[in-house]
């Protein structure tokens, strides 16, 4: 995998390499943040049918690639990885989730549950603050977006896919809810800057 140099627009504005603390890449809940610092967080949303049934192929094993919309919402409710959990978003941004890679991101049991609906206020109001905010189902558009907003040049190793997963049955999410309202809640909260992309 190639590795490319940050713009030096965006080096001038997020020095993320100076951040200790501020991983890259990762999923990190963002407990304990200042406003200025979700200023400086750069975000991509997926939607909450999309992680469900990415979450049940990951943590299967790909062992079930056909399984109905109940069998994979049973299997998932049963579980606790962040993969799956109903609101994981909204716990992740809120900073209520305390799940590591060391433990395959397992909400932890103080936050297990759907988050009430103050929570994704909450979330959605942070979301307002970050630097940039994409959607791992437009991602075409949320690379086109970053550089129009924060320039530098668009590389063809963005539009490759790096960790493809075994599971083919892209779009096959529009069909499986498992009743994650509140994540769809937060994905569908309008961030400032998605009135261009609209």
């Amino acid at each position: 995998m190639e590795v490319l140099p940050l713009p030096a627009s965006c080096q001038r504005r997020f020095r993320t390499s100076e951040r200790p603390g501020w991983p890259v890449g990762d999923h990190v809940p963002l407990a304990n943040r200042t406003d200025a610092e979700l200023r400086n967080v750069f975000a991509v949303l997926r939607h909450p049918r999309s992680r469900v049934v990415s979450g049940f192929h990951f943590l299967d094993g790909y062992r079930h690639l056909n399984a109905t919309t109940e069998e994979i919402c049973a299997f998932t409710q049963a579980r606790h990885e962040a993969h799956v959990s109903l609101g994981a978003q909204v716990k992740y941004v809120t900073g209520q989730a305390d799940a590591h890679w060391d433990n395959n991101y397992v909400i932890a049991p103080e936050y297990l549950g759907e988050p009430s609906e103050d929570l994704v206020e909450e979330a959605c109001a942070r979301v307002h603050q970050f630097a940039f905010v994409g959607l791992n189902e437009h991602y075409n558009a949320t690379l086109c977006l970053f550089h129009a907003m924060f320039g530098g040049p668009l590389h063809p190793i963005e539009y490759h896919q790096v960790r493809k997963g075994e599971y083919g049955g892209k779009g096959r999410f529009r069909e499986v809810d498992c009743g994650d309202t509140a994540d769809a809640q937060l994905y569908s909260c309008r961030h400032p800057q998605q009135s261009t992309t609209h």
